[in-house]
């Protein structure tokens, strides 16, 4: 479904907007839980039974000598449900991923693209502003089980070969 709101004006489910600058002064990182109502956005966007919860840690490193150069290490913790794949019975999931990528600024990309291979995700910001709540839930749905299966569910395969269907033509060619 197709829609004419500008992009600039979505606000997602999780924002935390935060300048990468002032987290380095914290000495143990930056940590943020989602509420209640930003877990039950969360999980209808994505299409969960439910999330009970959703925990985020970041540290932060600022690389090189450039302004806005910066390596995100982070940590999502969560506990959710999603449907089988099969039977579509309620598969809970507990979510332990961590993930890194670097944020540069945008008139830096060409100076870092070798460097830049060495991280698989990379972030653009012209001053050191992200969003890791947003950056935290992409990273969420990159961690579940894309085909979640109830374990106690098997598919049961015939064992019977199946009958080739070009076996009546083959009749037909006889005739």
């Amino acid at each position: 479904m197709e829609t004419n709101t500008p992009a600039s004006s979505i606000v997602p489910e999780l924002s935390r907007i935060v300048d990468l600058e002032r987290l380095l002064q914290l000495p143990n990182g930056y940590t943020t839980k989602a509420t209640k109502e930003e877990c039950d956005k969360l999980a209808k966007r994505f299409d969960f039974v439910w999330l009970d919860f959703f925990d985020l840690s970041f540290k932060i490193t600022h690389l090189g000598n450039k302004s806005i150069d910066y390596k995100v290490e982070g940590t999502i913790k969560a506990r959710l449900a999603q449907e089988c794949s099969v039977t579509l019975k309620e598969v809970p999931e507990d979510i332990d991923y961590s993930f890194d990528f670097r944020v540069v600024h945008p008139k830096q990309e060409k100076d870092f693209a070798l460097e830049l291979s060495e991280f698989e995700d990379f972030e653009f910001s012209s001053d050191g502003i992200v969003d890791l709540g947003e950056i935290g839930a992409q990273y969420l749905y990159l961690s579940i089980d894309p085909y979640p299966r109830f374990e106690k569910e098997e598919i049961v395969v015939p064992t019977e070969p199946k009958k080739n269907p070009f076996l009546v033509l083959e009749k037909l060619k006889k005739k």
